[in-house]
């Protein structure tokens, strides 16, 4: 499918127009589609991803498949810590949405949609996707739930013959270099936790309400993560220093009590990182976390601010957010009959 708009333009517009002219194909052909699977060019899909939803679809009208990033080089930081953000989200975050019967958002791509639920929202909306939305696929996942659709996680994973756990998910790489992690997570967060708010406000139930919060709050904790470390070393550094005092008669101390309890939470948080990790990719991939952990909380922070500055920015000259899209890099083996791993 070409777009027939000239560019610039955005991903929800294409997908709206590619959906339309999936329809014309059907008139034209006699076929009918029961379901729409979105996937995008650099993808590298699961063989079994297509048997999996297919058989969700008989209870589920929205379906979302693991993306996982493709193993990286431990040296690679920035592309390691997308290993450790969407093992995380896409084995724990999502499916304790789900549980709580909050919307599932759309990771963009590995994501099913039921002919029902896209004529539905055609009738009631006029559209599947937000157009001006800088983050259409989240969007498309609250709008699902809260037009009464059935959304699943289809997380799941079997033995290879030698004895390797396997997920069926979509993998791709994802940005190498910080300053491309930071446009792409601008992005995010500014369609998320701005655009989002606007859009969507808040509504559904307490749980769903509670996760729309965690979606939103980001804007202001990663900021205040990044400055948080750094100001509790330093202070627990400079007290030690000019008041030697016996760790016993420290711990009365209410700073240092708040300090350590929220230690030991960054050290639970830490562990389920690495019980998620090693669970898609093994022990070894997992280890180097506590260094990726800071490098991640610069990348998000700064995405925030950006996120923050662009939409000021946008808001005062009464100008639209532009799409970007991310450039992606292809692994060596794309097109061959290899499955990643």
């Amino acid at each position: 499918v070409v777009n027939h708009r000239p560019g610039p333009s955005s991903k929800g517009q294409i997908l709206n127009y590619v959906i339309s002219q999936i329809f014309e194909y059907e008139k034209n052909s006699g076929i009918h589609f029961h379901a729409f699977h979105m996937q995008d060019s650099e993808d590298l899909i699961h063989p079994k991803v297509l048997k999996l939803v297919n058989q969700k679809l008989d209870d589920y009208d929205f379906i979302q498949v693991p993306v996982f990033s493709l193993t990286v080089n431990s040296s690679q930081l920035v592309a390691g810590t997308y290993i450790d953000e969407f093992a995380e989200s896409h084995t724990k975050d999502i499916l304790v949405r789900e549980k709580m019967g909050a919307a599932i958002p759309s990771a963009g791509v590995g994501t099913t949609l039921s002919r029902g639920l896209i004529t539905s929202a055609l009738r009631s909306l006029g559209h599947v996707y937000h157009e001006s939305s800088l983050t259409e696929d989240y969007e498309l996942g609250i709008m699902a739930h809260r037009l009464g659709f059935r959304s699943t996680v289809a997380c799941h994973h079997y033995e290879k013959d030698n004895g390797e756990k396997e997920f069926i998910a979509t993998r791709e790489y994802f940005p190498k270099k910080f300053s491309r992690s930071v446009r792409q997570k601008t992005r995010w967060t500014t369609g998320i936790a701005l655009q989002g708010w606007r859009n969507l406000r808040w509504g559904g139930s307490l749980g769903n309400r509670y996760f729309l919060y965690r979606d939103r709050k980001a804007i202001l904790t990663n900021a205040a993560t990044f400055v948080g470390y750094p100001t509790a070393i330093f202070t627990s550094l400079y007290a030690w220093g000019i008041n030697p005092e016996p760790l016993q008669q420290a711990f009365h101390s209410e700073w240092l009590i708040l300090l350590l309890a929220n230690l030991c939470l960054m050290g639970l948080r830490l562990v389920q990182r690495f019980r998620c990790v090693a669970n898609v990719y093994g022990i070894r991939a997992a280890l180097p976390i506590p260094i990726r952990w800071p490098v991640g909380i610069t990348v998000n922070a700064l995405a925030g601010m950006n996120a923050i500055n662009n939409d000021v920015k946008a808001r005062r000259g009464k100008k639209a957010l532009t799409w970007s899209k991310t450039e992606h890099e292809l692994p060596e083996f794309f097109g061959t009959t290899r499955v990643a791993t």
